[in-house]
């Protein structure tokens, strides 16, 4: 992992973003360009094995080349994560690990969304600038049947962790969908800080190719229902 991160000239953790590698040529450019509209044709094509590689090698292509978009998040000024799980039949957590990925049973961790194989991680929720407004985006996140029309379920019992933030850490950002960042204007504010940050440090070319990339792609996800793919 560490000698791939080193071939793409990857950010580690705690380390600034080099922004002079983003000074694109005009074939870069157009490039991610053109890769950005093959993401886009993927939305009409059938479903497929051959299909899904090929996105993926496009998908990996393009990582390969543009920034994360990486924000820190102050231990100052966000106190704490939410994290949240359901309840089945009564049951009552009384241990960390209960409520978060099992880091006692390493082994018995498989990849999913965002975790490899045997790493420890769970999903929680960023308070924004009003903390107690994004505990229902917890809940949701750990039981989906509950805005799910075809589900049967009409109660669920969760169990909320708060878990307190020490010191500063980097997250990598996804959203930069508008309707999205509206109702969370603290996450907004952090973004339009990391955009005007890179905007000044970066050739207007290729800021408005990296920035429009990061938009289309959130703007992808946000909606529910383009298409099956």
């Amino acid at each position: 992992m560490e000698d791939q991160i080193n071939s793409i000239g990857g950010t580690r953790y705690g380390e600034d973003i080099g922004f002079s590698r983003f000074n694109f040529s005009e074939e870069r450019i157009n490039h991610l360009r053109n890769q950005t509209e093959s993401i886009l044709s993927f939305l009409y094509k059938p479903i497929s094995n051959d299909n899904f590689q090929a996105i993926f090698d496009i998908c990996f292509d393009v990582i390969g080349f543009i920034p994360l978009a990486s924000i820190m998040i102050d231990y100052k000024l966000v106190h704490f994560i939410l994290r949240a799980r359901a309840n089945y039949n009564g049951e009552i957590f009384c241990q960390q690990e209960e409520i978060s990925y099992n880091s006692r049973n390493i082994k018995d961790i498989t990849a999913n969304r965002f975790n490899r194989p045997q790493e420890s991680m769970f999903y929680g929720t960023l308070p924004s600038d009003k903390q107690e407004r994004f505990v229902a985006g917890v809940s949701l996140e750990c039981c989906k049947d509950l805005i799910n029309d075809k589900s049967q379920v009409k109660i669920q019992y969760l169990t909320f962790g708060k878990w307190i933030v020490k010191k500063s850490f980097p997250v990598l950002n996804l959203c930069f969908n508008n309707n999205a960042l509206l109702a969370h204007p603290g996450l907004n504010n952090l973004i339009n800080n990391q955009l005007s940050e890179m905007k000044a440090k970066i050739p207007a070319q290729s800021f408005n190719a990296i920035s429009e990339f990061w938009q289309q792609f959130s703007d992808i996800v946000s909606e529910r229902s383009i298409s099956e793919q």
